[in-house]
């Protein structure tokens, strides 16, 4: 069972998503002085999700112009989605009612009137308002997001980045899914089955996926093994979005930010690179040829902005690294817009 301060919300039936998102708000409640269960769980050192895959240096000094933007997202396929649940019903309206016929109506039957009296009387109920954005604060935010993701934890994405002074960019369209467990750490993670494409390359299929408390991960339908070498620049770009995209990343930032601002439903953070999830501190030294935590901390920082829908879960993500090279300060910038989020699993298509 899942030790955690943070009260544990249910898994809703896709009816239930309405009474899910609201609980989400009292999960927010903290005891004992602490945060939340993923704080002390970063506190411990835990890594977040990532690949078990071995890269190369991909920042190669001026192989590319400062300036250059991110691919457009080009025609990509979105996979087949399964699992998808319908939620809500149509209402119907009554049509109106037609004029009285002129004249004296007929007296009423014993079981008219009996029905008449028993009928309710119309509710005067105003509407329910939209519920307010949750507060600009760690615990309210992560609470509030986490509750609402479970209750509907697949979405499709479309995503774009770059390595700005290199010709590492690229984008990427597909689904995700958070949930799954790690076996190691009991933490939710986020499973992925997407398409990706570099500048100058055609489409390649990878699934990260959750199987037996374990992330495994596909290239075009083959298992990549732990450790390879030199992979493939899709594997790279890949494990990219699982850093910059995954909802299990996007709630550790926010939990690790220490102050968090809000206008209306998009909030943004700043927060030193070496306080991020182990897994993006381990991939941007990998990318950077091997910086150290020193050198991360002292030369760059991370700025986020995270958008809501009206139902607290992500519409956008942008995340940027900021690092101070040879004097200046650059921006490489990894965007994610997310849709359509419903109940399912994702799986390899």
């Amino acid at each position: 069972m899942r030790s955690s301060t943070l009260r544990t919300v249910p898994r809703a039936s896709p009816g239930d998503v309405t009474g899910a998102l609201r609980q989400g708000r009292l999960a927010a409640t903290v005891e004992d002085g602490s945060v939340t269960r993923r704080r002390l769980l970063l506190a411990g050192g835990v890594a977040a999700t990532a690949l078990a895959v071995t890269g190369g240096v991909l920042w190669r000094w001026g192989a590319g112009s400062p300036g250059s933007t991110a691919v457009p997202p080009g025609p990509l396929s979105t996979p087949t989605v399964q699992g998808t649940a319908t939620l809500g019903g149509g209402t119907s309206t009554p049509a109106p009612a037609s004029a009285s016929a002129v004249g004296t109506p007929a007296p009423a039957s014993p079981a008219a009137v009996n029905a008449s009296a028993s009928a309710p009387a119309p509710s005067t109920r105003a509407p329910s308002s939209p519920p307010s954005p949750p507060p600009a604060r760690s615990a309210e935010l992560v609470a509030a997001v986490e509750s609402a993701v479970l209750a509907a934890p697949v979405a499709d994405f479309t995503f774009e980045g770059q390595l700005t002074d290199s010709e590492f960019l690229g984008t990427a369209t597909g689904r995700l899914g958070y949930g799954g467990v790690d076996a190691e750490t009991s933490q939710y993670g986020t499973g992925f089955d997407m398409r990706v494409r570099m500048r100058s390359g055609k489409a390649r299929k990878v699934a990260v996926l959750w199987e037996e408390g374990r992330q495994e991960t596909y290239l075009d339908a083959r298992r990549v093994k732990d450790g390879q070498a030199d992979p493939p620049e899709a594997l790279s770009m890949a494990e990219m979005v699982i850093v910059t995209a995954s909802v299990d990343i996007i709630l550790d930032l926010a939990i690790q930010t220490t102050r968090i601002t809000r206008n209306g439903r998009l909030y943004s953070g700043q927060l030193v690179t070496t306080r991020a999830p182990a897994a993006v501190v381990d991939k941007l030294s990998e990318i950077t040829g091997g910086w150290t935590p020193e050198q991360l901390e002292r030369q760059s920082t991370i700025q986020w902005r995270l958008r809501l829908d009206a139902d607290d879960r992500p519409a956008t993500f942008d995340f940027d690294w900021r690092a101070l090279l040879h004097g200046s300060r650059t921006t490489s910038p990894f965007r994610t817009v997310y849709r359509d989020w419903r109940a399912g699993t994702v799986t390899a298509s």
